[in-house]
């Protein structure tokens, strides 16, 4: 072997090795919040709870919030109505409220509270950062 063929490998085993640990890095940034497990509001009564509760309207989501002092645990509810667009556009718009969800509400939320969040048309082209940023000032607004 010479000394080039060596070099090349070793740069490919760099290579690989960095690639690696490039991905071991971003799967422990992911699993941060891994640990904050959401439950799902499914009951019809439990969004009609929330109606009286607590909300916050930003450009992007309407967040609706109660207490309810029978669970222990952290609760969120999605809602997309059919105005914002067809099944494939609402589903979507859920998906993306999803992740904001998991990553603020399950860091900031607070047990024993319900959130119901409401998309418009707008959580669907806005940014990510500052879908992330209005969620935090909805759930600091709301608790203060």
């Amino acid at each position: 072997m010479d000394s080039e063929h060596v070099l090349r490998l070793k740069m490919e085993g760099l290579f690989w090795l960095g690639a690696v640990l490039r991905a071991e890095k971003f799967s422990q940034l992911r699993t941060r919040y891994s640990m904050n497990k959401l439950e799902t509001l499914k009951s019809s009564k439990d969004f009609q709870r929330a109606k009286s509760g607590l909300f916050f309207r930003s450009k992007s989501f309407l967040l609706q919030a109660y207490e309810d002092k029978s669970c222990n645990k952290v609760k969120v509810g999605y809602t997309v109505s059919k105005q914002n667009g067809n099944a494939v556009v609402r589903n979507k718009i859920k998906r993306r409220l999803r992740v904001i969800a998991k990553n603020i509400i399950g860091e900031y939320g607070i047990k024993n509270w319900n959130y119901v969040i409401i998309g418009k048309k707008n959580s669907l082209i806005e940014d990510f950062k500052n879908l992330e940023f209005e969620m935090n000032t909805a759930i600091k607004k709301i608790h203060s």
